[in-house]
């Protein structure tokens, strides 16, 4: 704010759905020139009671995704996969955790 001339030595942050979050974390313990956050409709749980996630269900569709890119640093480890359907894979599995703990054993096995 000192390198802004038409600064006034305050600061406001807007946010709306996802981007919301983020004033809505700003006024958990706020920078002294912090004088208005206005976080609109912020996604704050979605996990859990959201009629979207349904208790975080249809994220499992996600983890392919992410284990592809956070599984390794340079991404090399694949996601595998059990089964032609993935509702199939998912209701063997069980739940989230149980599916990613043998998606591991599997791939540090090297049966993907």
């Amino acid at each position: 704010m000192k390198n802004v001339p038409e600064s006034n030595g305050t600061v406001g942050i807007i946010g709306i759905s996802y981007d919301g979050f983020l004033p809505l974390m700003a006024l958990v313990d706020p920078h002294p020139a912090l004088k208005v956050s206005v976080p609109m409709n912020p996604m704050v749980d979605g996990w859990m009671g959201d009629d979207w996630f349904h208790n975080g269900a249809f994220r499992q569709q996600n983890m392919a995704y992410i284990y592809n890119q956070e599984a390794t640093r340079k991404s090399e480890v694949k996601w595998w996969t059990s089964h032609f359907d993935d509702y199939d894979m998912f209701m063997h599995a069980g739940s989230a955790g149980e599916l990613a703990a043998a998606g591991w054993s599997s791939s540090a096995s090297g049966t993907n």
